[in-house]
């Protein structure tokens, strides 16, 4: 029997199955010590053979001592003078070696790489995953192992042409050629970039998006894919507990029929308590100066209030009159009305003039302000979702230079709801598919009362609704936001 090996019989096992109805409750019921615990149960160190990976001429394969391919299950490369490459099967939950797990290739283990793509061309892959970025901590943890867009690069025989590149906020999908001299095919790349240099996401959600988005690339060969504890279980929570896979934009009326309101009610009761918004408390008197220095400071193309002008002591003024000046510190603030008029929103310009000490430490920012007026006062959410989407329309042509200011009185019910819309909006203009559950759920990680209520749940999905419904064909998406 190996050392340090922690075996349960069938029994154990079965004692250890969760139903998925008390999955929610299962999770959320257990503390710290109990992940500790079981954590501690996983083998620790090398518990099988791994005989080839310590021979002479291969152990400079290996990038880390202790973590070798072991031998039942590694990944054999033929046309080399060594077969071995650290990488091993991984087997799925119906099928046996359904992936391949590699280290990240670096040219001081595998040289021109060209090990690596004989291994993807001879095992049929279609898929890679990379979870790692190149750099992190300001250290090299993988090196670029394929060409740049256009560029064709060959790999001890196996020739790799870049033929596509979409980079999004989370992950990047490139589309790859590989040739072998005798025939083609395709793989797709997709490279999972907001891993942190540090632990483990902040939220579950944007890997979970990311695995659907792996699921739903195209293959056809049937070979396996290239692919933390306590987070492993939130994660499995979101995804088997919510209907959190994303709705294509030309589907999302038929979601909405089906959904009934119950469905929405359960979505929303389940939810836990790139820097493009920076959300705040609307300033009181004595913190003004401090707000309008962030705003300065941070270079914001806009700010965007949810407080109506309307003279209340416990807000802070930090804009004058029309054509006034106020003054706070080292800053002048001057302020003129936009010629715009709509039915929801009054828009301004704001100058903000900071006077240092010094003639070069002085500065000029100009920058929009929006403040949005059609609030239900009674309901906690917008009067209407048109005028809703055409707010976020205005404050988004004029956010395209710096981060947007959202405030509001408790810096979250009401800026909350602005950040989770703009961000559906804008994924579904680019991706062309959202979920409501998982963009509620990745501000609520920053932000814990955005969307406090079910009122404001539920105007999300109408919202979305309505902006696809102010679109009669679908490529106009594509034009918008």
């Amino acid at each position: 029997m190996e050392e340090n090996v922690y075996y349960i019989g069938i029994q154990d096992i079965e004692k250890r199955k969760i139903h998925l109805d008390d999955l929610v409750s299962f999770v959320t019921g257990k503390t710290q010590e109990y992940y500790d615990e079981e954590f501690d149960k996983f083998p620790d160190g090398l518990t099988r053979s791994c005989g080839a990976a310590k021979l002479h001429k291969n152990r400079a394969k290996n990038r880390y001592k202790g973590l070798y391919a072991y031998d039942a299950t590694r990944v054999k490369v033929t046309g080399f003078d060594t077969d071995y490459i650290n990488a091993n099967y991984i087997d799925g939950f119906k099928e046996r070696n359904a992936y391949i797990a590699s280290l990240g290739p670096m040219s001081k283990q595998l040289g021109d790489f060209g090990m690596f793509w004989n291994m993807i061309w001879q095992q049929k892959v279609e898929k890679i995953v990379m979870v790692t970025n190149l750099m992190e901590e300001e250290k090299e943890k993988c090196e670029q192992y394929w060409p740049h867009i256009g560029i064709t690069k060959n790999y001890s025989g196996v020739k790799v042409t870049c033929q596509s590149e979409d980079e999004y906020a989370e992950f990047t999908r490139r589309l790859l050629l590989l040739n072998d001299g005798k025939s083609e095919r395709q793989l797709h790349h997709l490279h999972f970039t907001a891993w942190p240099d540090r632990g483990i996401p902040e939220d579950v959600t944007a890997l979970i998006e990311f695995r659907h988005r792996v699921l739903d690339s195209p293959a056809h060969l049937d070979g396996p894919t290239l692919e933390q504890y306590e987070f492993l279980h939130l994660a499995l929570v979101h995804t088997l507990s919510f209907n959190c896979e994303q709705i294509p934009g030309k589907q999302f009326q038929d979601y909405m029929i089906e959904t009934s309101k119950g469905d929405l009610i359960r979505q929303f009761k389940a939810f836990p308590a790139k820097r493009k918004y920076i959300v705040a408390q609307s300033p009181m008197p004595n913190t003004v100066q401090g707000f309008l220095t962030l705003a300065y400071q941070e270079n914001c193309s806009c700010i965007v209030s949810f407080e109506q002008s309307d003279g209340k002591k416990d807000i802070g003024e930090y804009y004058p009159a029309d054509n006034q000046v106020l003054k706070k510190g080292q800053l002048s603030i001057s302020c003129e009305r936009d010629k715009v008029k709509n039915e929801y929103s009054i828009q301004k310009w704001l100058t903000i003039e900071f006077k240092g000490s010094t003639q070069s430490e002085g500065g000029k920012s100009t920058l929009r302000h929006f403040e949005f007026t059609d609030w239900n006062q009674n309901g906690n959410i917008p009067c209407s979702p048109a005028y809703y989407v055409s707010f976020l329309r205005d404050v988004k042509k004029a956010s395209s230079n710096g981060p947007v200011l959202v405030h509001c009185r408790d810096g979250g019910s009401r800026s909350g709801l602005f950040c989770v819309m703009e961000f559906l909006l804008e994924k579904m203009v680019v991706e062309h598919e959202v979920s409501v559950v998982n963009a509620v759920r990745r501000v609520k990680a920053r932000r814990p009362n955005a969307v406090a209520n079910q009122a404001q749940f539920d105007f999300c999905h109408n919202c979305v609704q309505e902006f696809v419904r102010s679109f009669k064909t679908y490529s106009n998406f594509s034009e918008d936001i």
